[in-house]
């Protein structure tokens, strides 16, 4: 994957996302991380990311809230990471889970749980 074959992982570091957003970076296979492929969540409301690479095939899933409305929002790459795709997937209001990335093959799907349903989203690079 790119950047010397690293892994994405999610900082789930901070305390307060509005002064520290969600933010993804790339590890050296080594384990150590690559300051300079920290990117930061387009969206300042993020919380609970969850990530997944496949070969080049990486996604960054998360939700946010605006008010009584919750969207559910991708951030997708079929290049390792170099360049991302922002997507919104669903909305829902009332209570609503993290949401869950799975694969199965070359399958990739989100699962997100609300008071209404339970929403499976399959990813398209």
């Amino acid at each position: 994957m790119g950047w010397g074959g690293g892994s994405a992982i999610p900082d789930y570091a901070q305390s307060d996302p509005i002064k520290k957003p969600f933010a993804i970076q790339y590890l050296q296979p080594q384990g150590e991380p690559l300051s300079e492929t920290v990117r930061a969540l387009p969206d300042a409301r993020a919380e609970h990311a969850d990530v997944l690479a496949d070969g080049q095939n990486v996604a960054v899933v998360w939700r946010s809230s605006e008010g009584a409305v919750t969207s559910l929002k991708a951030w997708l790459s079929t290049d390792g990471g170099q360049n991302l795709t922002l997507k919104t997937l669903g909305q829902a209001t009332g209570y609503n889970d993290h949401p869950r990335l799975a694969q199965s093959g070359s399958r990739m799907v989100v699962v997100w749980c609300n008071s209404q349903e339970t929403q499976v989203h399959e990813l398209r690079f």
